[in-house]
């Protein structure tokens, strides 16, 4: 089974983590949410300093948006419209057994990483 080119762009040039996979994925459930990384880290079970490099990079590439208030670094999910129908195809991705095991299947082999 090949994936819709949406889901292929995300899954080629955005998901090279497990923990992109689950920041994506939460941050799709909670649009409107505005939370530091330590915040984010809790609610998905990672560690800091892997979320934190996560974020920056989704950010980077305009799927979230970050606000630097001098104390802390809050970001919320704010994808551009070019991503959000990459994104969305992910998440409905997901919501299917056979496919989001297609997924991890594929992304254990372009990238080698082991859920951890």
């Amino acid at each position: 089974m090949g994936f819709s080119q949406e889901l292929q762009v995300l899954l080629d040039g955005v998901i090279d983590s497990l923990v992109k996979w689950d920041l994506i994925a939460y941050l799709q459930k909670n649009p409107n949410d505005r939370r530091s990384a330590e915040n984010i880290a809790g609610s998905i079970g990672r560690s800091v300093d892997e979320v934190m490099q996560a974020l920056s990079e989704l950010s980077d590439r305009g799927i979230l948006q970050y606000e630097d208030d001098g104390e802390a670094i809050y970001y919320r999910f704010h994808p551009s419209k070019q991503w959000q129908k990459h994104i969305n195809a992910f998440t409905e991705g997901l919501a299917d057994r056979n496919t989001r095991w297609l997924i991890l299947n594929y992304l254990i082999e372009k990238h080698g990483f082991q859920q951890g």
